[in-house]
C-alpha cells in the first residue's frame, strides 16, 4: 500500500518536483524551508479568517527611548518649538531603513523568506556545500543579502499602506474626542493636545479652553468645538474613566 501510495504521488507530481520537495528537507535547506513554511502556513490561516494582517505588528517608534528636551513658546495657532534633537536607537533606525514597522510584519517576514529560500537552495546545490557549518555561512550572508531585496520589493508598499492608513483618517474629526494636554491649556493662549485617531495614530490640534478653566500637562480634556478662522479647537477638562 505504501509502495503504491508513494508511486500515485510521482504520478502526480514530475520526478523534478519531488527531488526539490527532498532536497528542501535537507538539514543544510532545513532553516529557510521552515521559514517559508512558516509564512505558508500564517496566509493559508489569513485566508481561512483565522488571523489578520496586523499579526505580530508592533509600533517602530521607542516609547521613553528618544532623549528629547524643548523649549516651547507658544504664541499663536503656529506653534513654535525650539528643541534639541536627542539620539533614536541605531536598532530602531536599522529596523526603518529596512521598512520594518512601516509595513505589516507577516508581509515582511514573507518577503524576507521567500528569496531567503530560493536562494540557500539555489547557493547550497551549485555550489556543492554538503557541511551544515559551512551552510550556516551561507545562511549568514543569505540573510543580509535577502533583507536588501525584501527592502527594494517592499518600498512601493510603505507608500500603499501610508495612503490607505491617510485615507482612514481623512473622515477623522478630533470634536466630541478626549484629549490629552501636551502642556497647560488656558483661554489666555494657544497649546497643543494629542487625540488618538482611527487606526491608533496620535493627532496634535491646537487648542484653548474656556475663560477661567485650565487644563494641566497630561491632564484629559473633551474636545467641544472647531474655530475654524484661527484654526484652533476649544477643549474643557474632562475626567477620563
Amino acid at each position: 500500500m505504501h509502495a503504491n501510495g508513494w508511486a500515485f504521488f510521482t504520478l502526480i507530481f514530475p520526478s523534478y518536483m519531488i527531488e526539490l520537495f527532498k532536497y528542501s528537507f535537507a538539514y543544510i535547506n532545513l532553516i529557510p524551508t521552515c521559514l517559508l513554511l512558516l509564512t505558508l502556513i500564517y496566509w493559508f490561516c489569513t485566508i481561512l479568517g483565522a488571523l489578520d494582517l496586523g499579526f505580530l505588528d508592533f509600533d517602530l517608534e521607542p516609547d521613553g527611548e528618544i532623549d528629547v528636551t524643548m523649549d516651547v513658546e507658544i504664541s499663536g495657532p503656529n506653534v513654535e518649538v525650539d528643541s534639541e534633537t536627542g539620539s533614536i536607537p541605531v536598532g530602531y533606525s536599522i529596523l526603518g531603513f529596512f521598512n520594518i514597522g512601516k509595513i505589516p510584519f507577516m508581509l515582511f517576514f514573507t518577503l524576507l523568506s521567500t528569496p531567503m529560500w530560493f536562494i540557500s537552495i539555489v547557493g547550497n546545490y551549485y555550489l556543492g556545500i554538503e557541511n551544515f557549518v559551512l551552510s550556516l555561512a551561507l545562511l549568514a550572508g543569505n540573510f543580509f543579502v535577502s533583507m536588501l531585496i525584501a527592502k527594494f520589493i517592499s518600498t512601493p508598499f510603505v507608500y500603499i499602506f501610508k495612503k490607505m492608513a491617510e485615507n482612514e483618517e481623512d473622515s477623522f474629526t478630533p470634536i466630541g474626542k478626549v484629549c490629552t494636554a501636551k502642556y497647560t491649556i488656558d483661554s489666555s493662549s494657544y497649546s497643543q493636545a494629542i487625540v488618538i485617531g482611527k487606526n491608533g495614530a496620535d493627532h496634535i490640534i491646537t487648542v484653548k479652553t474656556y475663560e477661567g478653566k485650565e487644563i494641566k500637562k497630561n491632564e484629559h480634556g473633551l474636545v467641544i468645538e472647531h474655530d475654524e478662522e484661527n484654526n484652533f479647537y476649544t477643549v474643557e477638562p474632562h475626567q477620563k474613566l
